[in-house]
C-alpha cells in the first residue's frame, strides 16, 4: 500500500515547558493518530515519495496540537472523486447510472475516510438534477473539507 503521510520525527522544543524532546516516527503517528501502515519515514532530501495521490507531511510541533489538517483531506476527496467519476462525465442519466455514480462516489469517500477517520463518518447521495446533470451530497465534515482545501489552494 502506498503512503498517506510522511512522518518527519526530530527534536522539537517545547512551548510550555521549554524541553528539548526527540520525536519517533512512531510516537509521531500516535500523536497524530494515524495508522503507521499509511506512513513513509522521512530520512533524507533525497526520499522519493511518488504517488498517485497527495502526501501529507507530518511534523512534530511545538504547541502539542496534533490535529490532521482539514484541508489535506478536502484535497484528497477532492481529487479521488476526480478519479473515480471522470468516466459518468457527458453520459445520459440513468437509474444505473445514478447507482453507478452514487457507487463511485461512496468509493472515493471511503479512501478519504480511510486517512482521515474522525473526520468521515458519511454516506453520499446521487441526485438527479435536470435531464443530464447529478449532484452529489455529503454530510458537512465533508464540505467544510473541500471549502478548507479551496480557501488552502487560493493562498498557496
Amino acid at each position: 500500500m502506498k503512503p498517506f503521510y510522511v512522518l518527519h520525527p526530530g527534536i522539537v522544543v517545547s512551548r510550555y515547558d521549554g524541553q528539548e524532546h526527540y520525536i519517533t516516527a512512531q510516537q509521531l503517528a500516535g500523536l497524530y493518530r494515524v495508522n503507521q501502515n499509511d506512513c513513509a519515514v522521512y530520512r533524507s532530501e533525497n526520499d522519493q515519495y511518488r504517488t498517485p495521490r497527495p502526501l501529507v507531511h507530518l511534523y512534530p510541533r511545538d504547541d502539542g496540537n496534533y490535529t490532521l489538517p482539514q484541508y489535506a483531506a478536502g484535497k484528497m476527496l477532492r481529487e479521488s472523486l476526480g478519479r473515480h467519476m471522470s468516466g459518468f462525465i457527458g453520459k445520459p442519466i440513468t437509474p444505473i447510472a445514478l447507482a453507478e455514480v452514487q457507487a463511485a462516489a461512496t468509493q472515493a469517500l471511503r479512501e478519504t475516510a480511510a486517512a482521515y477517520p474522525d473526520l468521515f463518518e458519511e454516506t453520499v447521495e446521487a441526485v438527479p438534477c435536470g435531464s443530464n446533470r447529478i449532484v452529489l451530497a455529503w454530510g458537512p465534515r465533508a464540505q467544510q473539507a473541500l471549502e478548507d482545501d479551496a480557501t488552502n489552494a487560493g493562498t498557496q
